[in-house]
């Protein structure tokens, strides 16, 4: 228990490791010295070294415990980061590959109906799940038709590409292939179903169905070039 004392000057009862700082801050003008005799000073002393004594633990006990829930969130965010960085790109939390295609019929944008099903056997099939409004998508727009013309403008690969977006229409959509000047299927899949039984996270997805109907490959996101013609090449040579 703390032990108080009377201020010389004003008789308030303060703690006496706080009797010097009450003297200083309300009687300023009070001469410390003249007013506290040498025992008083030396109670104060020992009283500030038996409260410096007490609080030191506590305080050092609680800086140890914020160090140490640090230390923890550090830890998580790092297991965290290395449990995200070890996941393949874009996973949608459901692996499609080796799964049979999911087999669809649905009119393209010219108003020709394309069933799936029906194109599947002569030669791989590359589904893009894209969206007009998508600006890697637009960027993607150059590679397509560079791969579209190294597998032969279509005779080795089939392309088709496919907007679940709600903010695209069939115009929209055939206003974007006349734009990126493509010459294979698009889709507008007004239902939104596609998007969601290939299990796309985001635009541009990409699948390729080989000529046994099997999802071969699935990956999200752009790639350059090189890396997707290294992704299709082994499917169309079988």
């Amino acid at each position: 228990m703390a032990t108080m004392r009377e201020c010389p000057v004003c008789g308030i009862r303060v703690k006496l490791e706080n009797l010097e700082g009450h003297l200083k801050k309300v009687h300023p003008k009070a001469k410390v010295d003249a007013v506290l005799s040498e025992d008083d000073k030396t109670d104060i002393k020992i009283a500030k070294k038996k409260v410096k004594k007490t609080t030191q633990p506590f305080e050092d006990r609680e800086r140890k415990r914020w160090m140490a829930a640090g230390l923890v969130i550090v830890v998580i965010v790092v297991v965290i980061m290395i449990f995200f960085s070890t996941l393949p790109e874009g996973s949608p939390g459901c692996d499609l590959e080796g799964e049979d295609a999911i087999l669809f019929t649905i009119g393209d944008v010219d108003g020709v109906a394309y069933d799936l099903n029906a194109h599947i056997g002569s030669k791989p099939i590359l589904i893009e799940f894209f969206s007009t409004g998508c600006s890697a998508c637009v960027s993607m727009a150059a590679v397509m038709h560079d791969l579209y013309e190294y597998y032969g403008w279509g005779e080795d690969v089939e392309f088709v590409a496919v907007s679940s977006s709600s903010e695209d229409s069939v115009a929209a959509v055939r206003e974007f292939r006349d734009y990126v000047n493509s010459n294979w299927t698009y889709i507008w899949d007004s239902s939104f179903g596609l998007a969601s039984d290939y299990c796309t996270p985001g635009t541009p997805t990409f699948v390729l169905i080989d000529t046994d109907g099997t999802i071969a490959k699935w990956w999200y996101k752009t790639r350059d070039y090189n890396t997707m013609i290294s992704i299709i090449d082994p499917v169309v040579q079988g």
